[in-house]
């Protein structure tokens, strides 16, 4: 049974899609885009007509569930996180895994990469990575609690609840 299909961004066959922060370039004829599909027990990646939205790819298994993704500055790769087993890093073209960085978790509800030597998760708190050398990065503490994240252009704004009190109550 099928639960979940989210389209995550739009992919080109013979090139790269150009990308200005999260928006994608007009879809042209015979545009991809990559999927992740969720069922109860594990996630598939699979490419789809960016028009029909029908598959036009095999469902190639991401081996759990995944719970967040980010595409790498340069577009090339993919790092997707699969709960209780860390984060997936694959071949944005091939879908092939390139590597892993070993962390376990209940799954990150935001993935962003920002920079070519940072991977940064929310997971209750931030979480960071070096992709390339796949160690855990320090990460400043922050004033309060975290309440959401969201990208913005080349950014990730945070939404901090105040550790203490806003103001005076009556």
């Amino acid at each position: 049974m099928r639960h979940v299909l989210l389209v995550l961004a739009f992919v080109a066959l013979a090139a790269p899609v150009a990308a200005t922060g999260d928006r994608a370039a007009p879809l042209k004829p015979g545009g991809k885009v990559l999927a992740v599909e969720s069922t109860k027990q594990t996630s598939f990646a699979v490419r789809l007509d960016a028009r029909t939205l029908k598959p036009v790819s095999k469902r190639v298994s991401l081996n759990g569930f995944a719970s967040a993704w980010a595409y790498s500055p340069d577009r090339r790769l993919l790092a997707v996180c699969i709960q209780k087993v860390g984060i997936r890093i694959l071949d944005a073209r091939s879908l092939r895994r390139v590597a892993v960085i070993p962390y376990w978790n209940r799954g990150f509800s935001l993935l962003s990469w920002p920079t070519p030597r940072r991977l940064i998760g929310l997971e209750g708190g931030l979480v960071s990575f070096d992709p390339v050398t796949r160690k855990r990065l320090d990460m400043p503490k922050l004033e309060g609690d975290l309440m959401t994240a969201r990208r913005a252009a080349k950014r990730l704004v945070l939404l901090v609840a105040p550790a203490r009190e806003i103001g005076t109550t009556r």
